[in-house]
């Protein structure tokens, strides 16, 4: 007989040390005293509102990473500059003792327009080379004609690839007055976990990002999906079938939004989730299937995915229907919310082990809106949540009707009529 479970550990936030600009941006300074490093992630709102603005905003992305790493590149510091949905983030890795000067030249570059002409070019051909490249990319293919389906027309900010005509028509002037437009103080937030003294780091943020100006707050809002059928998409020679799905959800601030997480979690989830364990480790269909909560902007959704083969296509969207039912006529128990739960709670323990790791999870935190000191509370809500509220969840979430989206494949390789 295998030993009891031990007790669920408790998780500890370490103390933060809050600030703010006067311009709007919210700084969040921690002590992680074990390392003699820095993580500094800043997060601002940069929202595109037509395919000129989010090619535009692609190339400043890239601009803004090597004008940083260029910068910093006596110090060590590894610098990562993304967009994604309504958001352009930075991070920067650097031994502690050039964090001041990180957060010198980082203030720097998004307060003032900095890429010249060579810099832009090079911009230029990153994000027309990506492009390219992505675009040869099956999972690209049916992640665009995903959101083509979901939503007419997409939202640039939901764009995954940029228009390269467009991307070619980026100078140093356009790309400047793109910058002063987008880039803005309001609503963006500054985390930083090092080993410095957290009042001392929130004093030299507040000082060096005070130049920083409100243009106002950018936000982009996503129609409502269209999950009312779903469409196969023929790929002649595709040696790979892609299904996507979705499904209407709630946000995480709504009460039901925890038990909706573990019923999730026991559908898809995670490794030892029903969908997981059936379509892949049983039933060899799927080397990737997953379920997981997303957000499209403002929008809230259940995504569902499996890759299989083009003969076993229909077989699998049968399948993946056949378990979303038995969610309801097998109700999970009380072991499988336990394992979900678990699970869920080692993951934010995991991920808060690190300085990246705790860092990251502050910025999700204030991305998603909330505040990163109450994960405890919520974890703490987490463990409560019973077993009958995550069937219910999964009653009222799960249904196969509610689902909808593409199946991209070779139709004429299927063994069976494709649905």
């Amino acid at each position: 007989m295998l030993p009891a479970l031990a007790a669920l550990p408790e998780v500890v936030v370490p103390p933060i040390v809050r600030a703010a600009t006067a311009s709007g941006m919210t700084i969040m300074a921690s002590r992680y005293a074990l390392a003699p490093m820095a993580m500094v992630r800043l997060s601002l709102s940069c929202a595109p509102d037509d395919a000129v603005s989010h090619a535009r905003s692609e190339v400043l992305a890239a601009a803004l990473d090597k004008t940083l790493s260029d910068a910093l590149a006596a110090t060590g510091a590894s610098v990562t500059v993304h967009r994604q949905g309504q958001w352009l983030g930075i991070s920067v890795h650097a031994p502690s003792q050039s964090l001041e000067q990180v957060l010198e030249h980082l203030s720097r570059v998004v307060a003032s327009p900095c890429a010249d002409a060579a810099v832009t070019a090079w911009a230029v051909r990153q994000v027309t080379s990506r492009t390219v490249l992505a675009a040869g990319q099956p999972h690209l293919d049916s992640a665009v004609a995903f959101l083509r389906h979901l939503y007419q027309p997409v939202p640039a900010a939901m764009q995954p690839v940029a228009d390269t005509t467009l991307v070619a028509g980026a100078t140093a002037e356009v790309l400047a007055r793109h910058q002063s437009r987008m880039i803005s103080a309001r609503g963006g937030h500054l985390v930083v976990v090092s080993d410095h003294d957290p009042e001392v780091t929130a004093a030299w943020c507040e000082r060096y990002f005070a130049d920083v100006a409100d243009t106002g707050e950018r936000r982009a809002r996503c129609p409502a999906p269209d999950t009312g059928r779903t469409v196969v998409l023929d790929r002649p020679g595709r040696h790979q079938s892609h299904i996507r799905l979705a499904a209407p959800a709630i946000p995480r601030q709504d009460p039901a939004h925890l038990a909706l997480s573990l019923a999730n979690a026991v559908f898809g989830g995670y490794f030892s989730s029903r969908l997981v364990l059936g379509l892949r480790e049983r039933e060899g269909l799927a080397y990737r299937v997953q379920a997981v909560l997303g957000e499209h902007l403002d929008r809230h959704v259940i995504l569902v995915e499996a890759d299989t083969a083009p003969d076993r296509t229909s077989h699998t969207v049968g399948r993946i229907d056949w378990y979303l039912r038995q969610l309801t006529s097998s109700p999970i128990t009380e072991q499988e919310v336990d394992q979900a739960r678990r699970y869920m709670t080692g993951t934010m323990l995991i991920s808060m082990s690190s300085q990246a790791g705790l860092a990251a999870t502050f910025d999700a935190s204030l991305v998603a809106g909330e505040d990163p000191e109450n994960i405890p509370l919520v974890l703490e809500r987490l463990a409560g949540v019973p077993a009958c509220q995550v069937r219910q969840a999964a009653a009222e979430f799960y249904a196969p009707d509610r689902f909808g989206g593409v199946i991209v494949a070779d139709t004429g390789a299927d063994t069976e009529e494709t649905r």
